[in-house]
């Protein structure tokens, strides 16, 4: 009895499994087909939607291709040339593009993701085009500003450049001052006291001046080498400071009447073995840059090219100082700021040679432009000669009434 309850129990487990693997079996291949089916599908439909499009595709092209050929037989012709074809074509041919694109990724996928990106490809494609278009509109802006920034530094350098009309006297007058450059280390024509104050020939020459022209002087140190631009540029009214007439000078700006003159002299300490112009061979020689004495040692080649070595120095003071301190041999000076200065402090100190590099006038420096101005300051020169005064200002200062005028 038990034996045969046990082989019951046994058959419905046998019988139990089977079923249950039939079931396993039956749903598999009931999965597999019906991916299959889903597979089939979706194939058709990608393999439909390719199609289209590359019909899509081959039309657009074909009518691009129509527009650009009617365009150029326009040109040919000579006729006007066809911005709207031009502009039609072009859009043809963007998007042509853009479904060549999409094709592709089209083509190369067959899945359900692969959709999902084609898809999207369109929106990628504009978001490029725009961002494009944004940085083609920042290049231009760009563009558009450096060309103002440069319009507007060639006005402003235009306006520093141009040197002031013929209305600088009105301006004086109006003002009621005039604005007098000068290197303030060019004793006795221009220099600082011992208070700091700015005094010298010049300096009382030209308020003399002023007060006969009813009108006050205000002066302004500026460096040498640049005077003329300052000059020009009309950052001073006039350069009155033992200037030198010279020609390369006359081609940038012009000058009063001369009221002295002076030799480029040539000085040593005294007791050197230097005593002319040949002596200076292989010598170490100081002068002032921008001066006229540098001019004058140009004239001179032979003589210049002969030195061991030239120094410039920003003034003739510092140059006289290193000939003190016998770091040079010679300088070669105004022979005006030499005399008006350094021999009235130091007459046995210093030795001055026979030979020169030439005797100038000096003036007053002054604008092209300005005419009137320029008739105005001769004007004062003749009264401060006429009455005198520039006789007592020569005196105080040199001693003597060194003036042409």
């Amino acid at each position: 009895m038990k034996n045969s309850k046990r082989a019951a129990r046994a058959a419905a487990r046998t019988a139990m499994r089977t079923d249950t693997r039939t079931a396993a079996r039956a749903v598999t291949q009931t999965a597999t087909r019906t991916a299959a089916r889903m597979a089939a599908r979706t194939a058709t439909q990608t393999t439909a939607r390719v199609a289209a499009q590359t019909l899509t595709l081959t039309r657009l092209l074909a009518i691009a291709l129509a527009i650009t050929l009617a365009a150029a037989a326009v040109s040919a012709c000579g006729g006007q040339p066809a911005g709207g074809a031009a502009t039609t074509a072009t859009t043809a041919t963007t998007a042509a593009t853009t479904t060549t694109a999409t094709t592709a990724v089209a083509t190369t996928t067959t899945t359900a993701a692969a959709t999902t990106t084609t898809t999207a490809a369109p929106k990628t494609t504009a978001a490029a085009t725009t961002t494009t278009a944004a940085t083609t509109t920042a290049a231009t802006t760009a563009a558009t500003t450096t060309t103002t920034t440069t319009t507007t530094t060639t006005t402003t350098t235009t306006t520093t450049s141009a040197a002031p009309s013929d209305e600088t006297w009105d301006r004086i007058q109006r003002e009621g001052k005039f604005i007098l450059g000068l290197d303030d280390s060019f004793p006795p024509m221009g220099f600082r006291d011992e208070n700091n104050e700015i005094v010298g020939f010049d300096i009382d020459m030209a308020k003399a001046a002023a007060e006969y022209l009813g009108v006050e002087v205000e002066l302004k140190p500026v460096i040498w080498d640049t005077v003329l631009l300052s000059l020009n540029g009309g950052e001073i009214d006039c350069v009155w400071n033992g200037m030198s007439v010279t020609e390369a000078r006359k081609k940038e700006i012009t000058f009063s009447k001369p009221y002295v003159n002076s030799d480029q002299i040539i000085v040593t300490l005294k007791g050197s073995a230097i005593v002319t112009k040949a002596d200076l061979a292989g010598m170490v020689v100081g002068t002032q840059m921008g001066s006229s004495t540098l001019s004058a040692l140009d004239e001179e080649p032979e003589v210049r090219d002969s030195f061991g070595e030239l120094r410039e120095y920003a003034t003739f003071t510092q140059a006289m100082m290193d000939l003190d301190n016998k770091r040079l041999d010679a300088v070669v000076i105004d022979g005006i700021a030499f005399y008006g200065d350094f021999n009235v402090k130091s007459p046995e100190a210093y030795s001055v040679l026979a030979d020169h590099f030439g005797r100038e006038d000096m003036a007053i420096g002054l604008r092209k432009a300005d005419v009137v101005w320029i008739s105005k300051i001769n004007e004062a020169l003749d009264y401060l000669r006429s009455s005198g005064k520039a006789a007592e200002i020569s005196v105080k200062w040199f001693g003597a009434d060194i003036l042409i005028i």
